[in-house]
Parts: structure tokens; C-alpha cells; sequence
């Protein structure tokens, strides 16, 4: 009995350490402390070591040092975590980075940002070169909830967002005149179809 209740607690920490760290997911929170604003990133180890091989190619990794491997992640970081507040860009400026054996967390100070913000632009390619992989950004400003959009290959990985009294709302954007046509194109196509099918229908009868 102690075995199979050791076998289940075994599989049970496999599985949770599997969603903790999963190389498909990376998390950005933006968190209003009262006294300002922070990012705070997480993602797979294995994620953003695959990440660096693409970039970089296996052998100049090889030759880095610890620090070094770092400074390359933070620099890949900050060219890929694009946000907007009220039309101001908000840089990525004083932070630091700790590398674990299963995920790498990242924390950056963000001074230029608006006690109050009206509205934001966010953008974050980050890993999207990987299949189907999914940037969960949240937002928390104190209690309970956190605000949470999924950015993903079928969004751009982008969301506007506009802060209301009713809380953080992504806004649906507008759709692009490529997008229109293409759209508009289907519909004529379908229509085309249709009318033949019918007159074949009403032929036969």
C-alpha cells in the first residue's frame, strides 16, 4: 500500500513539474506594486536554451561563460517583449536574471510607466518560432485577480488593451483591407457555389 501510495505521489509531482515547466508556455506578468511597475517573465529552461541555439547556433554558445549566456537571453529578451502605454514606448531598463535547472525568471523595473494607464499596445514574439506556442500575459494590480490574454501565432502575438472602471479589456481591432478582401472573396466564392449547386438541383427536377 505505502508503495503504490509512493508510486501515485511520484506520478502526480512528474506531471505538475511537466505544466510548471512547460517549454511551450512563457508567462509575463506586469505588476503594479503601488509604488510602481514591474515585469516579471517565466518560461521553460529548455525553452529558452532551444531559443539560443536557433539564435546562435550551438557552438559560440559553448564557448560562453555563465554571465555571459545571461547577458545574451536579456539581450533577446529585450528586443522581443514590445509594449506601448498611452503612446509611449516602455523600455526594458534596470532587472536582473536567475537561470534554474528547469526555468529561467527575469524581472525588470519599468519607471517610464503611468501610475494610471488608459490604454496599452503589447507585442511579444518571444519563442515564436516554436509550434504552437503560447506567451500568457498577465496583469495584476492588487486582490484577487489577475488579468490574463493568451498571445499565440493565431493573434500575432499581440492584444490592445484598454483599462476601464469595468476593469483591463482587450479591444477588437479593426480588420486589415488583406483580411477584408480575403473575407469578402470567400463569401462571393460561396455564393457562386451555391447558386450552381441550386440550378443543378432545379435542372434535374
Amino acid at each position: 500500500m505505502k508503495r503504490l501510495v509512493a508510486i501515485i505521489l511520484l506520478i502526480g509531482s512528474m506531471v505538475f513539474s511537466a505544466v510548471a515547466h512547460n517549454a511551450k508556455i512563457a508567462t509575463f506578468t506586469l505588476r503594479d506594486t503601488g509604488a510602481g511597475w514591474l515585469v516579471e517573465m517565466n518560461f521553460a529552461q529548455a525553452g529558452i536554451d532551444a531559443t539560443m541555439i536557433e539564435t546562435h547556433g550551438s557552438e559560440k554558445l559553448e564557448k560562453l561563460d555563465r554571465k555571459s549566456y545571461q547577458n545574451l537571453i536579456v539581450e533577446y529578451v529585450k528586443s522581443n517583449f514590445h509594449l506601448t502605454v498611452d503612446g509611449e514606448i516602455i523600455k526594458l531598463r534596470n532587472g536582473g536574471i536567475m537561470l534554474g535547472s528547469h526555468q529561467t525568471d527575469l524581472k525588470f523595473v519599468l519607471p517610464e510607466m503611468p501610475p494610471h494607464p488608459a490604454e496599452a499596445q503589447v507585442y511579444i514574439p518571444m519563442f515564436g518560432n516554436t509550434y504552437n506556442h503560447t506567451n500568457l500575459f498577465r496583469i495584476y494590480r492588487g486582490g484577487k485577480n489577475i488579468t490574463k490574454f493568451f498571445l499565440s501565432e493565431d493573434n500575432g502575438f499581440n492584444v490592445d488593451l484598454s483599462f476601464t472602471s469595468r476593469g483591463i479589456v482587450a479591444v477588437e481591432k479593426e480588420p486589415r483591407p488583406d483580411q477584408f478582401f480575403m473575407l469578402s472573396g470567400g463569401g462571393i466564392m460561396l455564393a457562386i457555389v451555391m447558386v450552381i449547386a441550386f440550378s443543378r438541383k432545379k435542372l434535374k427536377a
